[in-house]
């Protein structure tokens, strides 16, 4: 054996093994006495002999196991049969309930009045049985205050569920008390806080999570301390991890994992372009929506290329804000990450891992979507590390005989040993992966998630009372409660109370608005989801795939849904709306106000997708002038609103729902592109036009021009232009969706006349490069002056202004159409709700 850093360090790592685990580290003390870094080098080895122990990707029962519990460091006493009384009084149980604010101080002074200490329904567990039942508590919630232990709330959001334990904590789902928004919380045990290196760490985990803002990337909203206790406040995302779903249902399809494989890539793109190397990939990092979205997670392991900064950072800039280092990052061989999806010059040196780590390591992700198994294995991580450095490259086909040859070299060309012989990039592996050919999934929803055409029933979590269980209609399972030493101060002690059967996390509303358990009316608006939640439209088309996709297979097709009704309307005229994706913040220009002849943008909200609007709110001064604005656009989230104002875009946002609007900004969304570009996308990454093309004095033909960007910070880039094939003069507005799938115009049918006659025609294509589809006619009622169509979340409703035959609320009225399902039992389909 050879006497390099890397051959001492397997031959200690090696003889380390055969000894106890109390006596390894002061053995290697000993032997490393004038060698620290080889020292850290080994130990970091010998906390990774276990290649398959990873905290994130185990389930919670043997999680639950391994974790201290808070008897442990008490007298030992009998254990509490799951029938035994609550460890906390029904006075305690009240107040705790009022700390928290769960419920309304009405109807916590009606509890407390319907009950007595000499009343048997004053046991705390009935009390809170009743909660769970009545959708006010979730289990988690209900069996931490029953055992008194945990706060429920840390800074301003109040803890729901626990979602998974890893390494550095644990993550809850949880909701901001003001904004009602539900969020993901990753909490930092406060063991680490002994190691400023691991606080560093997670600091810097929030720093880059706060420089990314894309589509396949878990977004970060906040961070803080409270109460001695690092937290990072990220996306929701409702789903599982890739680990999950392949352990829990099998190997996937090629279609799905070509296709989650391709989207990670473009998340890991967006961050490789802004110098963030991940180095952590894996399954258990990667998480799919409920509408089959790739999201990137946990960037905990992140690697800044300082290459890309253009300069030197520094601890601190003029401003007083922490910048990041190289030298912070990481120190010379550090092994992190996981063993089996880690690039081979990753296990030798962290200092060598540049982007093409994390095309390798999204290579094993491929073979481990494929297979079930990942590529390489060993009896430990050095074996491991071994075999990624040596081993010969696994054949996808010999396990999966459907694989093509294509995309069997593009992973040996994604996992070759020696990164120059990989793809230099994420664009290159997109590119190669694209050119496989390999179909489209048919439905986006990942097949182990519930049919959302048909909610599975229901069978309530139980919190155990006095000889009765309480069944809560909301939920399917036993829901954990897991109190650990691992949160002193903020969540004092871990102890399992019960383990999740995790069937089903939410219902469906008629309206296709997803709701969540023990949230209360008051708070229904936080569960508006941009990217998982279709606005007003039949629930059950999220199990079939995109719009384009539903419509083009000829069993769907665009019918008149309904009005929006007197509130919506006025007497007057209304020139457009648009709506946000939980269907619950409304903007229309009309002519409503107290000039008739103006237009100005008014807001309606309400408390769910089926509860009345309220009474329409004119916006501010600095918005409604006498210019006149319309072509209301509203982003998703409700929270950016942009208009026009006579030729030129406006933009207004704020910080929340209850926020007052920014004063307006002109020309906010326009960098990069021509004067005059009226129209955006949902999510305001594509820009759009359609204009006139003259090929001769006798022949014309209409083209759809666009601009695309990355991210809403970035300018639009370089136009392209499709050709559209219109059966009319489109003149009256267009709408596209936000894949760029499927476009909808109201055009002129009667070019030349008077007057005008014009009807919403639509078209689709299979992406971005492909051409357009014949446009079709949407087969509509009798109506007149149809104009300004605008998509909604998914595409699959829409909102525009119309005169119907049979008369409306106003002289031009707003409008919804949605996709159905062609053969849907009369009396049940949109059209006959509209009537």
């Amino acid at each position: 054996m050879t006497d390099s850093p890397t051959a001492r360090a397997q031959e200690l790592f090696l003889a380390a093994l055969e000894l106890p685990d109390t006596e390894r580290e002061p053995w290697l003390r000993r032997e490393c006495a004038t060698d620290p870094p080889l020292f850290r080098n080994v130990m970091s080895l010998l906390g990774h002999a276990e290649p398959t122990f990873d905290r994130l990707e185990q389930n919670l029962d043997d999680v639950i196991a391994d974790l201290p519990r808070a008897e442990d460091n008490q007298p030992s006493s009998p254990q509490h049969e799951p029938d035994a009384p609550s460890t906390v009084s029904r006075d305690d149980f009240l107040s705790k309930l009022a700390e928290v604010g769960v419920l309304t101080s009405d109807e916590l002074e009606s509890i407390s009045h319907s009950t007595s200490v000499d009343d048997p329904g004053t046991d705390p567990r009935t009390l809170a049985s009743k909660l769970v039942t009545e959708g006010k508590l979730t289990d988690y919630q209900a069996s931490a205050l029953l055992k008194g232990e945990p706060d429920l709330l840390i800074d301003k959001y109040l803890i729901l569920d626990l979602i998974d334990v890893g390494g550095m904590g644990m993550v809850f789902k949880a909701i901001h008390r003001t904004m009602n928004r539900v969020v993901a919380v990753k909490m930092i045990s406060p063991q680490m806080l002994g190691s400023a290196s691991q606080v560093k760490r997670f600091q810097r985990e929030v720093r880059v999570a706060a420089t990314l803002e894309h589509p396949n990337i878990v977004r970060a909203y906040d961070a803080d301390k409270s109460r001695g206790v690092h937290f990072l406040v990220m996306e929701y995302v409702r789903g599982d991890n890739l680990n999950k779903l392949v352990r829990d249902s099998g190997p996937l399809s090629l279609s799905l994992a070509v296709d989650y494989i391709r989207q990670a890539a473009v998340g890991l793109q967006h961050a490789h372009e802004r110098g963030i190397v991940h180095r952590d990939i894996k399954p258990g990092n990667l998480l799919v929506s409920s509408q089959g979205t790739i999201k990137v997670l946990d960037l905990g392991l992140a690697h800044i290329d300082d290459s890309l900064r253009h300069k030197d950072a520094e601890p601190e800039d003029e401003s007083g804000r922490t910048q990041v280092s190289q030298a912070e990052l990481t120190t010379a061989g550090a092994i992190l990450g996981t063993a089996s999806f880690m690039a081979p010059e990753q296990s030798l040196d962290a200092h060598l891992v540049d982007f093409r780590s994390d095309v390798y390591s999204l290579g094993c992700t491929l073979y481990f979507l494929l297979t079930g198994d990942t590529p390489y294995s060993g009896s430990t991580v050095f074996k491991v590390f071994v075999e990624h450095r040596e081993g010969e490259i696994p054949s996808l086909q010999e396990e999966r005989p459907d694989v093509p040859d294509s995309v069997e070299s593009v992973f040996r060309k994604m996992v070759a040993k020696k990164p120059d012989h990989r793809f230099q990039s994420m664009s290159e592996l997109i590119v190669a992966l694209e050119d496989c050919r390999i179909a489209r999934p048919e439905s986006q929803s990942p097949a182990s998630l519930p049919d959302a055409a048909a909610p599975a029933e229901t069978d309530a979590g139980k919190v155990a009372t006095s000889g009765q269980s309480v069944r809560s209609p909301v939920t399917k399972q036993r829901m954990p409660l897991i109190f650990g030493a691992i949160f002193a101060v903020v969540l004092i002690a871990l102890a399992a109370i019960y383990l999740p059967e995790w069937k089903s996390s939410h219902t469906y509303a008629p309206s296709g608005v997803t709701t969540e358990p023990g949230i209360t009316s008051s708070t229904s608006e936080a569960l508006a989801d941009a990217d998982t939640i279709a606005t007003n439209h039949n629930h059950f088309v999220q199990a079939h795939g995109s719009a384009a996709d539903r419509i083009t297979a000829g069993n769907w097709d665009w019918e008149l849904d309904k009005n929006l009704g007197p509130i919506v309307n006025s007497p007057q005229m209304e020139f457009g709306a648009d709506m946000s994706a939980d269907g619950l913040t409304l903007v229309v220009s009309s002519s409503r106000g107290v000039d008739s002849t103006d237009r100005d943008l008014f807001m309606l909200t309400r408390q769910s997708a089926n509860a009345e609007w309220s009474e329409p709110v004119g916006l501010p001064p600095e918005i409604n002038t006498k210019a006149g604005e319309t072509s209301p656009q509203l982003s998703d989230d409700g929270l950016t609103l942009s208009f026009m104002r006579g030729a030129k875009r406006f933009t207004a946002r704020r910080e929340s729902k209850n926020q007052p609007w920014s004063p307006p900004v002109e020309g906010a969304d326009e960098a990069g592109l021509p004067p005059n570009i009226v129209s955006l996308t949902r999510d305001r990454l594509t820009a759009f036009s359609m204009r006139k093309k003259v090929l001769s004095e006798t022949e014309s033909r209409y083209v759809l021009q666009t601009w695309r960007r990355s991210s809403q910070k970035e300018p639009f880039g370089p136009s392209t232009i499709s050709s559209f094939d219109a059966s009319g003069v489109p003149m009256k507005g267009a709408t596209l969706s936000k894949d760029g799938r499927m476009f909808v115009s109201a055009t002129q049918i009667n070019p030349g006349e008077t007057p005008i006659r014009t009807a919403l025609f639509w078209a689709t294509r299979d992406d971005w490069t492909a051409p357009w589809s014949a446009p079709v006619r949407m087969n509509l009622p009798e109506m007149s002056g149809i104009g300004t169509p605008r998509l909604l979340s998914n595409a699959t409703s829409l909102l525009f202004v119309a005169q119907h035959a049979d008369g409306g609320h106003g002289r031009a009225d707003i409008w919804m159409a949605s996709l159905v399902k062609k053969g849907d039992a009369e009396g049940d389909t949109p059209r006959d709700r509209a009537k």
